[in-house]
This record gives C-alpha cells, sequence and structure tokens, in this order.
C-alpha cells in the first residue's frame, strides 16, 4: 500500500526539478550559442536577416506612403486642374457670350439704320409715284367730270377776296364751261365788279386768277406740286 505512494511523491519531485532547470538550461544553452562559432554566425546572420526585413519593411511602408501620396496628390491635382479648367471654361464663356451679344446689337442697330434709310428712300422715290397718279386721277376727273372744273374755280375765287377785277386762265378745253357760269361766280364774290376768261393752253387742267393782289394759283399742276411739297415735309 506504501509503494504507489512513493512512486507517485517520486513523480511530483520530478516534475518539479524539471521546472526548476529550464531557465538553467536556457541560460546554458544561450552561454553555448554564443561560444560556439557557428552558433555566433548564425546569430549574426539571423539578425542581418531580421535588420533586412525591418529595411525592407520601412522601404516599402516609404513606397506605399509615397504612392498613396502621389495618388492623392495627383488626384488632388486633377481636381484643381478641372475647377481652373472649369473656370477658365465658364469665363470664357461669358466673355464670348458678351461679344455675341454685342456683336447682335451691333447688327440690330445697323438693321434698323438700313430700314430707316430704306424707307426716306422709298419715301422719295414714291413721291413723283403719288403725285402722278394723282395728276392722272384729276385730269381723267377733268375730262368726265365738267363740274370738277367749277369746284375748282370756286375754291380759287373764294380766296380772291376784295378784288374788283380778276383775269382767270384756263385750257381752251375748260375755257368754254367757266363761261357757262360766269355770271354765278362774279355775284358769289363780294365786290368782284368784272371777271376776263383768257384761254391758256399751257394750263392743264384747273385754272389760274390773277388780281390786283396776287396770283391764286388753282391750275392741276399747282395743286400737284403743293401735294409734293406737302409729302416731302412729312417725309
Amino acid at each position: 500500500m506504501s509503494k504507489p505512494t512513493l512512486q507517485k511523491a517520486g513523480k511530483v519531485q520530478t516534475s518539479s526539478f524539471e521546472s526548476m532547470l529550464k531557465p538553467v538550461r536556457s541560460q546554458a544553452v544561450e552561454g553555448m550559442s554564443l561560444r560556439d562559432p557557428k552558433r555566433r554566425r548564425t546569430a549574426a546572420a539571423i539578425t542581418r536577416w531580421r535588420e533586412e526585413i525591418r529595411a525592407e519593411a520601412e522601404a516599402e511602408g516609404r513606397k506605399t506612403g509615397f504612392e498613396q501620396g502621389r495618388s492623392e496628390g495627383l488626384e488632388e491635382g486633377r481636381r484643381l486642374a478641372y475647377d481652373v479648367a472649369f473656370e477658365q471654361a465658364s469665363a470664357a464663356r461669358k466673355e464670348e457670350l458678351v461679344q455675341f451679344v454685342a456683336a447682335l446689337q451691333g447688327v440690330v442697330a445697323k438693321a434698323e439704320d438700313a430700314m430707316r434709310a430704306w424707307y426716306v428712300a422709298a419715301e422719295r422715290e414714291l413721291d413723283p409715284i403719288v403725285v402722278e397718279i394723282a395728276r392722272r386721277i384729276v385730269l381723267t376727273e377733268l375730262k368726265s367730270e365738267p363740274e370738277t372744273i367749277r369746284r375748282f374755280v370756286s375754291e380759287a375765287m373764294a380766296e380772291a377776296t376784295h378784288a374788283n377785277h380778276v383775269r382767270l386762265r384756263a385750257n381752251p378745253a375748260d375755257s368754254e364751261i367757266v363761261r357757262s357760269f360766269q355770271d354765278e361766280i362774279v355775284a358769289a364774290a363780294q365786290g368782284l365788279k368784272g371777271i376776263e376768261i383768257v384761254d391758256d393752253p399751257a394750263i392743264v387742267g384747273g385754272c389760274i386768277i390773277e388780281t390786283e393782289s396776287g396770283v391764286i394759283d388753282a391750275s392741276v399742276e399747282g395743286k400737284l406740286l403743293a401735294l409734293s411739297d406737302e409729302l416731302r415735309r412729312a417725309a
């Protein structure tokens, strides 16, 4: 019964002894390694290897940091370049727009000037046309409507106020009509004592009245001349 107990105690003592020897053995091995040239060379190689690994790690770290920094710098540079290019492009577009608006305003101003010049030229060119149309209308009316010459003479005599004697010159084709209502002319004019009707082939339509105070041009040519002057003043 007592024998197993001794064996267990021996095992316990042996384990405790082994644990006590571990630090001593480790120091001994380390001391032997330092004393052995081969082991010293191995330790030095391991040290160099560790230093190389550390140096490579540091170099790789610097390279990685440099690459990252360069990448970030390039990205920032691209962003800044884009912003600058965008601002420059925007400024250029604004400048182009300003120039375009100025050019457009110049074109509009020139177009307006050209239109005004065209209107003035057109009015000047139309004046003779208008006068000629009026001439033809009046002459046609004089030929077809004998009463038209009566109206011409009556309007002219209304201006010959306080005249004692008048000379009325008219185209021979119209003078016969005037003579037909000569008495009416004298009766309508206040203070008029006499009227002389003279044939004048140079007058085409209407009449010209001469009084002591002046001449009243009631011919077609005279009225058309007055119309032309009025058109020029209106232009």
